[in-house]
């Protein structure tokens, strides 16, 4: 009789038809609603707020020098007319390699000055931040994962958010991406967008042979389908060598892939230097570039697990993980693509047919598990926002604060008008840093020892960096080019300490120090033409290398330490040192002595 009874209740509990699951409270319904575009939203106006600051590219003033030799002669300058140091050095290939660049920049800045043209690449930037979020609406994905590997990809990206060719290769390439990786999920018609896109990246940065490795990669995993891929990567090739050059700018590309050729760049050169060398190996973009790698591993190990085969992702993030941690430089190209492969590789896993549920799954605490994670990533994202707006952040090039325009203070213009309005005698050494923004600034009166674009391994190795490695081929150097003054940012030198060629400049006695502010330095050489100059113009005193000196003339001379602190602040008015020494020793007003001696 027990088995009986139990039996009949079994049946009659079978017969009840299963409770419906309880729908979500309105509460949890509008924060669905509402939390995914309030993360996407937040996270590009932090993609907005990381770009919006003042240009203080180096590259920069390179293109608009170029451009504007283009618009005054009709063509690209050849040989380089800014250098003294290689008379001969023919440029005129790696400028039609940049031909776009050159001269889209240059027409930005004559529409609207430094204020459109970084209005211009906060813009781009934003754009390429978008393409992940288009991504994960066109597969379905409605998940947090997208805009928190964004972010987290913005923060590891946002050193080189600045104004030159390679920022339109890192914010196209994730476009490429994305429109490949919906056309091997979801085809369609978008993917004739691809030749377009090739076709103006190809002309604005020769970076365009990382899109066409995107294409040809998913073409290849999806080979059985190739009536498809066929006509749009044949399209994409095309379009790729439609350039004044032809191919070779994407042959030159190739040729200095992460790892390859430049070899004396890649020792000591910051941008081209390994990315876990001892330099960059610490900081914090670092760690947050490899935290992303770290993400996206996982991610593909997950579309394994759910059976999805994300060969397309493991091929990627092998290759964007190796390129990234190859040279620094690659940081921002492979951070700004990594999400877009996440979001790839995800949405497979959700679709794959051997783990997607016969029927809807129930809004229960897995539901409200992602919901919560969205809006944590709204709620971040909208704190990092509100950050950046009132403190703005810090990079390993220094810090940074919203704005547009130029920021005049990260250039040396005090330094080169100085240097600009004297008589001398001999050439000009130049800082590696300043040398584009010289020859923008100087535009050939005077011409310069060296800049960036000047891609000569030997000479870089030889006599310019030279210079820095024995008194002996300091000697050489000057003498073989007959260098009358360096040109050199300011370091936190002495005379025992530092590098060589500043602890040179300041032990050598035919050097003299005429000018100094918070960015740069220059030493005259002792002889007969300059003698006038250095008599009117050296700190004797007011050396800032030399704290004895200070010493010396605030007990016998102070009247003129004050000028020459003076002197200082005519040149550059935000000096620090001068305007302390001013306030704190001689207790008066530093603008009021500027205004009392030069009328400002």
């Amino acid at each position: 009789m027990g088995k009986q009874s139990r039996r009949k209740k079994e049946a009659a509990a079978a017969a009840v038809p299963a409770r419906a699951p309880a729908p979500p409270s309105p509460a949890w319904a509008a924060l669905e609603q509402w939390a995914l575009p309030a993360a996407a939203g937040a996270v590009l106006l932090c993609a907005f707020l990381l770009a919006a600051f003042p240009t203080r590219s180096d590259d920069l003033f390179m293109h608009l020098a170029v451009g504007r030799r283009f618009f005054q002669t009709g063509h690209f300058p050849d040989p380089d007319p800014w250098l003294f140091s290689l008379r001969d050095y023919h440029r005129s290939w790696i400028d039609v390699a940049y031909w776009g660049m050159h001269l889209g920049a240059t027409k930005l800045v004559d529409l609207g000055g430094f204020t459109l043209l970084s209005l211009v690449k906060t813009l781009l930037v934003v754009a390429g931040a978008a393409a992940p979020l288009w991504l994960a609406r066109r597969l379905g994905l409605r998940s947090f994962a997208a805009p928190a590997v964004l972010l987290l990809a913005l923060w590891a990206a946002c050193d080189r958010f600045i104004e030159r060719g390679s920022l339109v290769s890192d914010c196209l390439g994730p476009w490429v991406l994305a429109l490949t990786a919906a056309e091997m999920a979801r085809p369609s018609r978008l993917r004739w967008l691809l030749p377009p896109l090739v076709l103006v990246w190809t002309n604005l940065h020769p970076g365009v042979a990382t899109g066409l490795v995107f294409v040809l990669c998913g073409a290849a995993l999806q080979w059985r389908e190739w009536r498809r891929w066929l006509p749009v990567v044949v399209a994409c090739l095309v379009a790729s060598v439609v350039h004044p050059d032809g191919p070779r700018h994407l042959m030159w590309a190739l040729q200095s892939v992460p790892g390859g050729g430049l070899a004396a760049f890649r020792k000591h050169n910051f941008e081209q230097m390994p990315t876990l060398s001892p330099e960059y190996a610490g900081s914090l973009q670092v760690w947050l570039f490899i935290g992303l790698a770290a993400l996206s591993a996982l991610a593909v190990g997950w579309g394994f697990v759910r059976r999805s085969r994300p060969w397309f992702g493991l091929v990627l993030v092998t290759a964007l993980t190796y390129m990234g941690l190859s040279t620094i430089r690659f940081v921002t190209t492979a951070a700004m693509a990594l999400p877009v492969v996440v979001v790839a590789v995800l949405a497979a896993a959700r679709r794959s047919p051997a783990t997607a549920p016969a029927a809807p799954a129930p809004r229960g605490r897995a539901w409200q598990a992602g919901v919560a994670a969205l809006a944590v990533t709204a709620a971040l994202a909208v704190g990092l926002d509100a950050k950046l707006a009132v403190a703005g952040y810090s990079t390993m090039s220094g810090p940074r604060r919203g704005g547009f325009g130029l920021q005049r203070s990260a250039y040396p213009f005090g330094a080169a008008d100085f240097l600009k309005s004297l008589p001398l005698k001999g050439g000009i050494f130049n800082e590696h840093s300043f040398g584009a923004f010289l020859a923008w600034y100087w535009d050939g009166q005077p011409q310069i020892y060296f800049h960036g674009y000047l891609l000569d391994e030997r000479f870089y190795d030889q006599d310019y960096l030279g210079a820095n490695k024995s008194p002996e081929e300091f000697d050489r150097i000057v003498k073989e080019h007959d260098i009358g003054a360096f040109f050199m940012a300011r370091l936190p030198v002495t005379p025992t300490h530092g590098p060589l060629l500043h602890r040179l400049l300041l032990t050598k006695p035919e050097w003299h120090l005429l000018y100094w502010d918070d960015r740069a330095i220059v030493f005259l050489r002792d002889r007969p033409e300059h003698q006038a100059i250095i008599a009117a113009n050296e700190y004797r005193y007011f050396d800032p290398f030399r704290q004895e000196r200070l010493e010396v003339g605030l007990r016998e001379n102070p009247n003129q330490v004050l000028e020459e602190a003076v002197r200082v602040l005519h040149h550059a008015p935000d000096t620090a040192p001068a305007r302390r020494l001013i306030e704190q020793i001689f207790k008066q007003s530093p603008d009021a002595l500027l205004k009392q001696r030069y009328g400002r």
